[in-house]
């Protein structure tokens, strides 16, 4: 794949921004050498591989900037070219400097993840890789980084290849009988081709399933928080999110829409979602609110059942299980609680903060006891539709090979197979596709 601006020697300041004890500034081009060696101190030399150098950087007028060069030259460097690294104070005024000199000796300020895709168009990454790169970059939790770090590795890249290469061994042998149907030779069976059609398949079916068995999925935990009006849903909702989102009020029914926010605890991302107290409707715009929280209900991984610990009975409505595990609360324990409740229910006060920290550890410890993936391999949604597009044109080989169609038909198909999983590593890919990837990386990545 040709780009018509590989030839050109980019930069960009590579930290985030603000002050700090450090900041750098990334190069890379064929040119980074020469611009870095007319402004660094002591001079710079030629060796191969990697080089780490203390000087000073001439910013004009008088000005040299304490640096810390670190050169990897080509290609034994991030993006297969010769790279450098200035690291230095990170002052944002000593920062636009140095990217200053080096735009005038040169160089061109880099696009979002110019400096990944140069990798990428290199080989020096796979293009689920290069993804890997940007959930390292925004992954929220520990959980996300997790199993971006696991894409990064190759791990993604080793299951499709898998996945590919027993492909084209049935389609490899499919064609040999292609090449010899006019000499009533078969080199593979129907069976053997519908065998192996079936045991790829079943494979991808366990990688589409795997995100949906995942202890915590790509997106977060969603966790709704439930019970009747007036129970401090709200007040408790602000306190875990550590928010004011959600208005608070001692007059039932405030919440009329479904509010959401995000909290991280332990290193898990969740999702939370405050709904409107659960009653009889009495007009159209609570009947809106009543089916908007049955909605969120719904698509709960966990749900909060937040119960009003000054009332003396719990409303009939809550009684029944729900689908998703349940965790109850027994709110207002800073006021005399009747409430007769299970063991297993948390006493809390939203507005004294008493029993945040058990919510807290219950969510964390019932994620904990959802359903963990036994398949390693959990695609990203670009993934799983290559997948899934891939299954369909296996479904279609099977089909014909059940009919007895012309082997052709089956390899058709096969081919349309493999061709699907080699998008996931960018072996076959489109300047759409990989401008939506790169447009979710920052200038300097």
């Amino acid at each position: 794949m040709s780009d018509p601006t590989a030839l050109d020697t980019i930069t960009a300041i590579a930290s985030p921004p603000g002050r700090a004890p450090r900041g750098i500034v990334r190069v890379s081009g064929p040119r980074t050498l020469e611009i870095l060696k007319a402004r660094f101190q002591p001079a710079l030399h030629q060796e191969q591989g990697f080089t780490a150098t203390t000087g000073t950087l001439d910013l004009d007028a008088g000005i040299r900037a304490p640096a810390r060069l670190y050169l990897f030259r080509a290609p034994r460097s991030y993006t297969a070219e010769d790279l450098c690294e200035i690291h230095t104070v990170g002052s944002p005024p000593l920062l636009d400097a140095i990217l200053e000199v080096l735009l005038g000796a040169g160089a061109r300020l880099a696009e979002p993840g110019e400096f990944t895709r140069r990798a990428f168009l290199n080989g020096r990454l796979q293009l689920n890789q290069v993804e890997a790169v940007a959930r390292v970059i925004h992954a929220a939790d520990r959980a996300e980084l997790k199993h971006a770090v696991e894409q990064l590795s190759g791990h993604v890249a080793g299951e499709v290849a898998h996945l590919r290469e027993a492909l084209m061994h049935i389609t490899s042998r499919l064609e040999l009988d292609i090449d010899f149907s006019d000499q009533d030779v078969q080199i593979v069976s129907t069976e053997e081709i519908r065998e192996r059609i079936e045991i790829t398949g079943q494979k991808i079916r366990t990688a589409l399933a795997a995100q949906a068995a995942l202890p915590i999925p790509e997106d977060g935990v969603t966790v709704v928080l439930t019970g009747p009006p007036n129970a401090g849903k709200s007040t408790l909702f602000n306190a875990l999110s550590e928010s004011t989102t959600t208005i608070v009020s001692e007059i039932a029914g405030t919440t009329r829409d479904v509010i959401a926010a995000t909290a991280t605890i332990e290193g898990i991302r969740f999702h939370l979602f405050d709904t409107p107290g659960l009653r009889e409707a009495t007009d159209l715009i609570e009947r809106a609110a009543q089916g908007a929280a049955t909605d969120a209900r719904r698509r709960a991984a966990i749900e909060l059942l937040v119960l009003d610990g000054t009332a003396t009975a719990v409303p009939e409505v809550f009684v029944a299980p729900h689908d998703a595990p349940r965790l109850t609360v027994v709110n207002k324990c800073e006021l005399s609680c009747p409430l007769p409740h299970a063991a297993s229910a948390i006493s809390a006060s939203a507005v004294t903060g008493a029993g945040l920290d058990r919510i807290r550890h219950a969510l964390v410890e019932q994620v904990r006891t959802l359903p963990a993936a036994e398949h390693a391999f959990v695609p990203n949604r670009r993934h799983r539709e290559a997948l899934a597009a891939a299954l369909s044109c296996l479904e279609r080989a099977d089909e014909a090979a059940a009919a007895n169609l012309s082997p052709e038909f089956i390899a058709v198909d096969l081919h349309g197979a493999i061709d699907q999983l080699k998008q996931i590593t960018g072996e076959i890919t489109t300047d759409d596709v990989l401008g939506k990837i790169f447009a979710d990386f920052c200038i300097g990545k």
